[in-house]
């Protein structure tokens, strides 16, 4: 269906027939066209009355209401009511817009009354408290639009109204939900995220068999279940909650499995050990989220206005959205297994506790591109090779960015990122970012998996990152080494290195080209270290003039902060 749209929506951009509007998004009808079109249609059977925009303070008068008039828009009037005795006879009416009349608050019993035919009816951005039961004889209707209507309290029963294919009622003020939903086998689309719904009621969807699109965000409580979800064959996108990790753990096999919806964002969050709540959130078209509304400090209700975390968001294009899971407030051990989708693109790991080494890739994620882990305690290994070495050297093949941000007081006993030997073959020949911040018990960036083995190799190790840009370390005062003691680093690509308070490090590990026998560095731009240059002055060389081609792009900073250090080093921290 999004597919389909674009596709139409291109063909007209195309033809000029339309144009980009100044919204991010959209586009509009050329005002020449526009023009023509309406002196077209207006005369003759399926004629339009179009008077958008006119600051109209009443609905036109009845004798306007022609009975051939196919399409109203009243839109972005200052109608503030619909008086009883106005009851238009338009036997052929098929769509009715009164969309941004925020006056709009009554609308008469008997308005819908001589409307049979009515297919579209957009009330959207209205003042509109109770819909008149007149509606619910509008069988024919396929679309009700009631987006934003903060007022709308109450709805009939829409039982009746069973061509209905799209029920929008996002931003309502509903406090229960729409008595009927169940019975409307036909729905394609049904947005219920209203702030103000206490509870859905199991099995108030189960039967929707053709949805295409199900957004239950922002309901206090609801009760549907992940097998509910998994039912509807036809679900392309899925924005909701789950109260159990059961009922998330059944759709995610269903996603698995079928492959459906085509892109998400889930988010998990669980407290005092049991999983609270899980939810999923779209911002865009078929883009899918799980996250929770309650955790202000990370997902604000609205992230697309507010929200340091969320604001990278609007950097991707709908074509190039991630396939994201994020792990909030967990605890992970090994007796508490879920499953994660197979298609996983980007994985964040934020505030969990964790028994040791995470076990997170038992399966080849072949599409995994960004992985981060920020505020975690117990963990001490992020990515081990202990559970499945040939599934963790493989899962990361495609791995783009790797993001660590820890805190001081969150992870401990952290040690090191991740083993050598994933970087063998093509693990993670792709990485172009590695951040990682406030590890207090961080000793190897790069680190062998097993101690013996440290101690048995004597020939140097190559460690090859062909795209590797950015390297910053921060504040890991038990940081020894970034790589094993015999490894050199070649990294063509690396523009920034950014290194403050990692007092051990004696040795920055990298591999200079050479041109006639003096070493080169193509494409390093900065690097940034902390005053005072006493740690500088102390490290060790392989060839003391690679020191000197490094100084010329030596920066200090006397003060550095998470916030300095984001402005300084130019770290693309919409990955973070």
């Amino acid at each position: 269906m999004h597919d389909k749209g674009n596709a139409i929506l291109n063909r007209l951009l195309n033809c000029c027939l339309l144009e980009e509007a100044n919204k991010e998004s959209c586009v509009k009808m050329h005002d020449v066209v526009r023009d023509m079109a309406l002196r077209i249609k207006s005369t003759g059977p399926g004629m339009f009355m179009v008077k958008a925009g006119m600051r109209l303070t009443k609905i036109p008068d009845e004798d306007e209401w022609n009975e051939d008039l196919d399409k109203v828009s009243l839109m972005e009037n200052l109608i503030s009511y619909i008086p009883q005795n106005v009851s238009p006879k338009c036997l052929m009416l098929s769509t009715l817009i009164l969309e941004g009349n925020y006056y709009l608050s009554q609308i008469s019993e008997c308005f819908f009354a001589n409307i049979p035919l009515l297919k579209f009816l957009d009330l959207s951005r209205t003042d509109i408290e109770v819909l008149p039961n007149s509606i619910c004889n509008l069988e024919y209707l396929t679309a009700l639009i009631l987006y934003a209507c903060q007022r709308l309290e109450r709805m009939p029963s829409l039982s009746k109204l069973k061509a209905l294919k799209k029920l929008d009622l996002k931003g309502a003020g509903l406090r229960e939900a729409p008595e009927g939903i169940e019975m409307l086998e036909n729905l394609e689309y049904l947005d219920l995220s209203c702030p103000n719904l206490r509870v859905l009621p199991r099995g108030k969807i189960r039967n929707l068999f053709r949805l295409q699109y199900l957004r239950t965000h922002g309901i206090f409580r609801s009760e549907i279940s992940g097998e509910e979800v998994a039912g509807l064959k036809m679900l392309e996108l899925f924005e909701g909650e789950f109260d159990w990790l059961t009922d998330f753990s059944s759709f995610v096999k269903e996603l698995n499995h079928f492959g459906r919806p085509c892109h998400y964002f889930m988010k998990m969050e669980e407290e005092t050990g049991a999983l609270r709540r899980l939810k999923a959130v779209r911002f865009w078209v078929n883009w899918n989220s799980l996250w929770l509304p309650d955790i202000k400090e990370l997902v604000p209700e609205d992230v697309r206005h507010t929200g340091k975390d969320e604001g990278h968001f609007w950097k991707f294009n709908n074509n190039d959205l991630p396939k994201q899971v994020i792990l909030f407030k967990c605890e992970i051990g090994e007796e508490d297994e879920f499953v994660l989708p197979d298609d996983l693109q980007d994985l964040r790991i934020e505030y969990c506790n964790a028994a040791g080494d995470i076990s997170i890739f038992q399966k080849d994620f072949t599409q995994l591109r960004t992985c981060a882990f920020k505020y975690c305690e117990g963990i001490v290994c992020a990515v081990s090779l202990s559970s499945s070495s040939s599934t963790s050297l493989t899962v990361m093949n495609n791995l783009e960015v790797l993001t660590l941000e820890l805190r001081v007081c969150n992870c401990p006993k952290l040690k090191k990122l991740f083993p050598w030997e994933l970087l063998q073959g093509q693990g993670l020949q792709n990485l172009e970012l590695i951040v990682v911040n406030n590890c207090w018990g961080m000793e190897e960036i790069i680190g062998w998996e097993e101690e013996d083995e440290r101690n048995q190799t004597t020939t140097p190790i190559l460690i090859t990152l062909p795209k590797l840009e950015t390297l910053a370390l921060q504040s890991l005062p038990e940081l020894k080494r970034i790589c094993p003691e015999r490894g050199v680093m070649v990294c063509e690509s690396l523009i920034s290195i950014h290194i403050d308070t990692c007092v051990k490090v004696k040795r920055i590990p990298l591999c200079l080209g050479r041109e006639n026998a003096q070493p080169s560095l193509p494409a390093v731009k900065s690097i940034y270290i902390s005053n005072p240059n006493e740690w500088w002055e102390s490290l060790q060389w392989e060839n003391p003039d690679d020191k000197i081609v490094l100084l010329p792009f030596l920066k200090y900073n006397e003060i550095l902060d998470n916030n300095t250090m984001e402005t300084s080093v130019e770290i693309e921290y919409q990955y973070l």
